[in-house]
């Protein structure tokens, strides 16, 4: 008897090893042996949750300081001395150097005698000569006109009478086109009010037309005659003639610079001296260069005892407190970032976080790429100018979506789904799914807040399949009856065929050399879902993107290797 029964339990241990087998070999649509299926399937469950999720991209970005000052001196000349060297901090209104004064000061020397000239018996003394200028001009024109008298005193009179009838005729023509101008624009009330109650507008027009007319005639008359009378053939007096035209122009230009020179009160010109004076004063000043800003003396190019540079700055001052970084993107990438956004920025194995502050709305020329700025707080990390860094930022986002543990995941021909827990059984259920992370991904489409989702796995675990929930009681005591009962159907004697199930069960025991672990979700999932850092996807600049390497995730145990080929056996993989 001891016998027949170590030989029934050597059978079932090895039916139950070769059952497994056979389940590894089986196809999605195969049926599992009804042994198996009456086998308890214990799961967990859970309700998804919706919230938030994104997916980062890396990105090369160049640093450069938010305030930053090239110095270039005002005045010019020998530089005496320096004060700062490159990498020293430097406060707003410190001395950076001096350059050699002797030349502004000689200039402001000469300023100041002038002024001071100017503001004693300058003024009166150019205002008596203005007035000599003028009497002589006065003069000149008299001694000119009597000389023309002499010659032909009838003749120069009609010329002088003329040439003033010429004057006074283009003087009126000029008020008349005023007076004409004025009519055409004012309103009807104004007309009344300028012109009498009676006023009428055409009628006004037309006198000041015919008024125009008539002085424009006189005007032509008058310089007809003058052309006429100065048309004689005497060299004496036409001599004589030009010598008074040249006499009387003369006296007009002497007796404008006189009233010029007259008008202009003794407190405007010292005004104008004491301004003139100041601008050489500060020529004094600006031989002395203080700092502009404070911040970090980056760059130097005086020395002393040198000439001060003109074609480049002297200094350049950066003020590090606050750092940008520019980084170029493409216009997808650009359509999901936005102003005020969060990024993270690697430099120098430190890591500091940033906010976007700008966001072009054309793209650069030579990279064909969107240049995004973002500020940094440059007191929480060292950064340099002009520096690379590498950051990250959010390049895909999944808002108000319902979120799910990534390994609640299968695939089956690239097509994700789930294991809904209903009315005791396992629901296949295929969803859309959107960004994804390490240990999340956002469902699309196919579930909702209220469903029950499997998410632990059992190599049994198939659609229509009954599964009993960890912790539910009544559920666990109706599958393990019936399991009981099938192991007293198959050995009514004792229970050792429940021993060898579970030796069965075993996964060292039952993965084959034959068998192909299948690493969860490596078969079918796109590629930014593959990379093994959290929430990460590295993209460079140029658009391609690789995965950021990461060892948190491994199925170098053999339970994972037995579960991942198992789960390929069900019609899909994780």
């Amino acid at each position: 008897m001891k016998k027949i029964t170590g030989v029934l339990l050597c059978c079932a241990v090895v039916g139950g090893v070769a059952a497994v087998g056979f389940l590894s070999r089986m196809g999605p649509d195969d049926t599992a042996p009804v042994a198996a299926q009456l086998s308890e399937i214990n799961v967990s469950v859970a309700k998804p949750i919706r919230g938030s999720l994104a997916q980062t991209t890396s990105f090369i970005g160049t640093v450069q300081p938010e305030e930053s000052v090239q110095v270039f001196p005002k005045a010019s000349g020998t530089v005496l001395r320096t004060y700062f060297e490159i990498g020293e901090p430097v406060q707003k209104g410190q001395l950076l150097f001096e350059i050699d004064p002797e030349m502004a000061q000689l200039q402001y020397n000469a300023a100041r005698i002038a002024a001071d000239a100017q503001l004693g018996s300058g003024y009166d003394t150019q205002l008596v000569t203005m007035k000599s200028s003028l009497n002589a001009a006065q003069s000149a024109l008299n001694t000119a006109r009597d000389n023309l008298k002499n010659l032909n005193d009838g003749v120069a009179d009609e010329i002088e009478r003329q040439q003033r009838n010429v004057e006074k005729f283009e003087k009126e023509m000029e008020n008349l086109d005023l007076e004409l101008d004025r009519i055409s624009g004012m309103s009807a009330e104004e007309l009344k009010a300028t012109y009498g109650a009676d006023a009428d507008r055409d009628r006004l027009l037309v006198q000041k037309e015919n008024a125009r007319t008539t002085a424009y005639e006189q005007y032509v008359y008058a310089r007809d005659r003058v052309d006429e009378l100065e048309d004689d053939d005497d060299p004496q007096l036409r001599s004589a003639r030009t010598a008074y035209r040249n006499a009387k122009n003369s006296y007009n230009a002497a007796k404008e610079a006189y009233d010029l020179t007259a008008g202009v009160s003794r407190e405007d010109a010292e005004a104008v001296s004491e301004a003139q004076l100041q601008i050489q004063a500060k020529s004094i000043e600006y031989t002395r260069v203080t700092a502009p800003i404070s911040g970090i003396i980056e760059q130097k190019n005086v020395s002393e005892q040198n000439p001060a540079p003109s074609g480049q700055p002297s200094y350049v001052i950066s003020n590090k407190s606050i750092m940008t970084v520019r980084f170029g993107v493409s216009e997808s990438v650009m359509q999901n970032l936005s102003i005020g956004e969060e990024i993270e920025i690697e430099a120098g194995g430190q890591t500091t976080v940033g906010t976007i502050t700008e966001i072009p709305t054309a793209v650069d020329a030579q990279t064909g790429l969107f240049n995004i700025k973002a500020s940094i707080d440059g007191e929480q990390i060292q950064l340099h100018t002009g520096a690379t860094v590498k950051l990250y930022a959010a390049t895909q986002k999944a808002t108000d979506s319902i979120i799910l543990p990534i390994d609640c995941l299968y695939y089956d021909a690239e097509q994700p789904y789930v294991y809904l827990y209903r009315n005791g059984k396992a629901v296949k259920t295929e969803v859309q799914t959107g960004v994804s992370s390490e240990t999340e991904i956002a469902v699309l489409s196919g579930l909702s807040e209220n469903d029950r989702v499997i998410t632990s796995w059992h190599p049994r675990l198939l659609d229509g399949a009954e599964v009993v929930v960890q912790g539910d009681e009544n559920a666990v005591v109706a599958v393990s009856a019936a399991v009981g009962a099938a192991e007293k159907d198959t050995d009514a004697s004792s229970g050792e065929s429940s021993e060898a199930e579970e030796t069965a069960s075993t996964p060292e025991d039952v993965v084959s050399s034959e068998s192909e672990p299948i690493s969860s979700a490596a078969s079918s999932v796109p590629q930014e879902q593959l990379s093994t850092e959290p929430n990460r996807t590295v993209r460079r600049m140029d658009g391609d993107s690789s995965s950021k390497s990461s060892s948190s995730k491994s199925s170098s145990s053999a339970a994972q290797s037995y579960a991942s080929g198992l789960k390929v056996m069900q019609g899909g993989s994780k």
